[in-house]
């Protein structure tokens, strides 16, 4: 598959997540909400690590969900 494809794909799979898990944050349901904003940094580092045209635009996403997950 294509990079751009494929960072395509995983965007369209990373943002969703991202929402969920910040949905479920606020509602203070945190189990969901860690393992959805785990996920979506899952997907942000796939796309940092297989694709080869710059860097993917969830980055602003990946620094928000790691600043979340220190500060537990």
């Amino acid at each position: 598959m294509p990079d751009s494809q494929q960072r395509l794909l995983l965007t369209s799979a990373a943002k969703p997540a991202a929402m969920a898990g910040w949905c479920s944050y606020d509602s203070a349901d945190h189990g969901p909400a860690e393992r959805c904003m785990i996920q979506a940094l899952r997907l942000c580092t796939e796309i940092a690590a297989t694709t080869t045209i710059g860097p993917p635009p969830p980055v602003r996403t990946c620094g928000v969900l790691a600043a979340v997950s220190r500060a537990k």
